[in-house]
């Protein structure tokens, strides 16, 4: 006899690197899979993580530590690292998304500066490098 799995309750989708929105998690019955979820924290690679996965588990790991510390427990080390991770990689790739958008600007100023303008930028950079190379001391 077969078994009928229930339809999930609700279900929680973020945006894939495609742009697609991937389901993330499903509860069942009113319950997730808490110890699912609590492994997938606990051993997470950030390196296969969309930001948005990891502001996902950081979401997560943080209602997590806040409710071991709203029982005065104490939060388990494990928990504490993970969430550092995660907010360091966070960090870092909004950098670099901040860094390449930058550089876009950057060469989108350069496309509308002018001939006698290119030059002259080029001359003082040319100066620059000559400065700091007549400095240097030789190999």
């Amino acid at each position: 006899m077969a078994r009928r799995l229930m339809e999930p309750k609700s279900a929680y989708y973020a945006t894939g690197p495609d742009g697609q929105l991937q389901l993330i998690a499903q509860q069942r019955g009113g319950t997730m899979n808490v110890s699912a979820r609590i492994e997938e924290l606990k051993t997470f690679n950030a390196d296969r993580l969309s930001v948005e996965e990891m502001l996902f588990l950081s979401a997560d790991a943080q209602r997590l530590r806040d409710a071991y510390e709203a029982r005065a427990m104490p939060t388990p080390e494990w928990l504490g690292d993970q969430l550092r991770t995660l907010n360091v990689e966070i960090d870092r790739r909004k950098r670099d998304d901040m860094e390449k958008r930058l550089k876009e600007l950057k060469v989108a100023d350069a496309a509308d500066m002018t001939a006698s303008e290119r030059r002259e930028a080029r001359r003082v950079e040319r100066e620059r490098i000559e400065k700091e190379l007549a400095g240097a001391p030789s190999a």
